[in-house]
């Protein structure tokens, strides 16, 4: 029997008896690739254990204790999949929900592959807040070829001397 390891921010999870994560693509995906957003995303429900309760902080407590280095379900989470010892698949995580009471407490969650991760990339920054072009660096050189500071990079002037500079350069 294959064994199957799950990690979320590097921290063993307790999976459930006979978990399932297959990686699985439709033949649309192969038919027009431009609709693939992720390479893999998989919904499990993982099981109330005191590993996965202090995984994800006791989120599920409204008087807990709440620390900066505790689950924030609000920021990406990075998980990996391992099977049998290899790296099989790395990327985060999102807490769906949380549902059941008491010993029947599941944290719901789906998992995304690498791309999946990459395009999370390109739409949020950090702190969980959505980018926008203003937050994007262009890497603009200045006169003397020096880098310009990313809040100082567009403060400049389009005129006709520097449209011929531009021509002018290499």
């Amino acid at each position: 029997m294959r064994k199957v390891r799950l990690y979320i921010g590097n921290q063993l999870v307790d999976l459930p008896e006979g978990v399932s994560l297959p990686i699985t693509y439709t033949t649309e995906d192969f038919k027009n690739p431009t609709i693939v957003k992720n390479s893999f995303s998989k919904t499990i429900s993982l099981p109330n254990t005191d590993t996965n309760n202090k995984i994800f902080n006791h989120f599920y407590k409204l008087d807990r204790y709440q620390n900066n280095s505790g689950f924030n379900p609000s920021k990406r989470v990075d998980a990996k999949i391992y099977c049998d010892g290899e790296l099989l698949e790395s990327g985060y995580i999102q807490l769906n929900s949380i549902t059941g009471i008491g010993e029947d407490k599941k944290y719901n969650i789906t998992m995304y592959g690498g791309l999946g991760d990459f395009f999370y990339g390109l739409k949020y920054n950090e702190d969980g807040t959505t980018k926008t072009l203003a937050d994007l660096q262009f890497f603009v050189l200045d006169d003397n070829n020096r880098l310009r500071p990313k809040e100082e990079e567009l403060t400049f002037n389009i005129n006709k001397e520097f449209v011929s500079k531009c021509f002018d350069k290499d």
